[in-house]
């Protein structure tokens, strides 16, 4: 379904060009920022500071803070997502503390003011050279940043059209925090538009707080678009991540409307969030089943277009969860059900390999858990079932001898075998660390390399599978 609106019938639907007035993604140098000026209030030689560089790692580290000595342990920078020139782990600009520079760390990171040793500062950086909009009529400003700070920790953007002497705060969404990801800002404003000497700018706020959070404020892939002589109402359009997808799942939108709109509102009902003023909503969520519509609303000096997706997105529910339940000695089952596959996992994370159907015979005592997908590829994962014992299967009536020599554990039959066997052997982790088949007679298996500990020997003939715990030593 498609709504549009126009302001003027009698405007001409012309076509407008976008063109890029201005960008930095920080690849080489020297950038078009100047950093850690006195602008705003602003330290040009505090305890935290603007750098340029490609650190996304973070570390432990150690200092001192009014004569007491302190550790810390700053986190990795989230990586970029796709789309950002030079991603992952491009250049960008971004805060760090002298005291992580002291320990070899210099990823996007802060101080926070404390009021007792640290006192509130803020840090600015802005274009060093200014860009004209004349004779664009709309103007964008838009940039990557994550920021995790807190309440009173905060990135800010400003503008000036007066080559940096004197500053305004743009109201936009705020204050820029709460983000330990990289997040996509567009901005547009009429007072952008028409200027010979426009420049932006970015603030770190780093005000008195008990709790605070890294990263810090990192900005990336600035860009001034502008737009000349906007004459036509957009048409909207959009897409999803995924359409079909397992409940419990989170998916991204991508705004792909043309005739250069400048403000979104979107619509999901079922998700969470429900709605959206970004031109690219990212992590919309939905934990609950069902289909759903997706609207998208958008606007430009010229009209707005509405498009409804109706039925556009289907949550799958996931299986119901599995229970493992132990049907006899050592073997746990779970119910069967038609066109499931299993997978059985043991101490939590560890794939048990082969263990692919709805029964498993445990090996050792711990914690074991099974996974169950359904035909659409939905998984559920049962509650942790505890064995605390595992039995050895008694042995054939012939009792092959298990002894380890010369590096070799050998399995001896005490007359000759004349049926074809496998042998399987498990390390305490359960992992499968030698399988083999033996036509007949006596086995030699190499664990030479193997550590020394409690293994699973297992045999399987046509009288059925045989198991006992076996040494290797050195």
């Amino acid at each position: 379904m498609r709504i549009i609106f126009t302001l003027a019938a009698a405007i001409s639907l012309q076509a407008s060009a976008q063109d890029t007035l201005f960008t930095e993604d920080f690849q080489a140098a020297p950038v078009q920022f100047s950093l850690n000026t006195a602008d705003v209030g602003s330290s040009t030689s505090g305890y935290n500071h603007w750098v340029v560089n490609a650190d996304y790692t973070g570390g432990a580290g150690s200092g001192s803070v009014c004569g007491i000595p302190v550790t810390f342990n700053i986190p990795v920078t989230a990586a970029q997502p796709g789309g950002v020139t030079g991603g992952p782990n491009s250049m960008y600009m971004h805060t760090v503390s002298d005291l992580a520079i002291a320990s070899g760390i210099m990823n996007c990171n802060f101080l926070a003011a404390d009021g007792f040793c640290n006192f509130s500062e803020n840090y600015f950086s802005a274009m060093s050279t200014d860009v004209s909009t004349l004779g664009y009529d709309t103007v964008h400003f838009s940039f990557w940043w994550l920021c995790a700070g807190s309440t009173n920790s905060f990135g800010e953007l400003y503008w000036s059209n007066n080559s940096g002497l004197s500053w305004n705060v743009f109201p936009g969404p705020g204050k820029y925090n709460n983000a330990s990801g990289w997040v996509f800002e567009s901005v547009m404003d009429p007072v952008f538009a028409n200027q010979p000497q426009l420049r932006f700018g970015f603030r770190f706020v780093n005000n008195t707080t008990l709790t605070a959070s890294d990263p810090g404020f990192g900005i990336d892939e600035v860009m001034i678009t502008g737009i000349q002589g906007t004459s036509t109402a957009p048409v909207a359009a959009f897409s999803a991540s995924a359409v079909t997808f397992c409940q419990e799942s989170c998916i991204d939108f991508t705004d792909s409307t043309t005739n250069n709109p400048t403000a979104w509102q979107w619509f999901f009902p079922g998700a969470l969030p429900d709605t959206s003023t970004m031109q690219h909503p990212m992590q919309i969520c939905y934990s609950d089943t069902g289909i759903f519509d997706v609207t998208l609303i958008v606007t430009n000096g010229q009209g707005m277009d509405t498009l409804v997706k109706t039925g556009y997105i289907h949550s799958l529910a996931n299986p119901q969860q599995p229970v493992i339940m132990a049907v006899g000695g050592d073997t746990l089952c779970t119910t069967f059900v038609p066109g499931y596959t299993y997978q059985w996992y043991f101490n939590l994370s560890t794939v048990i390999p082969g263990a692919t159907d709805w029964c498993y015979e445990a090996m050792f005592p711990g914690t074991y858990t099974v996974e169950v997908t359904d035909i659409n590829g939905c998984k559920s994962l049962s509650d942790p079932f505890l064995v605390t014992g595992v039995e050895e299967s008694a042995w054939t009536a012939f009792r092959p001898e298990v002894m380890l020599a010369e590096g070799n554990l050998v399995v001896k039959f005490p007359f000759t075998m004349r049926e074809s066997y496998m042998l399987y052997l498990y390390n305490a982790a359960g992992r499968l660390v030698h399988d083999g088949a033996y036509p007949n007679g006596n086995a030699v298996i190499d664990v030479t390399t193997l550590s020394a500990g409690i293994y699973i020997l297992r045999m399987v003939t046509p009288q059925g599978p045989f198991m006992r715990k076996v040494p290797v030593y050195r």
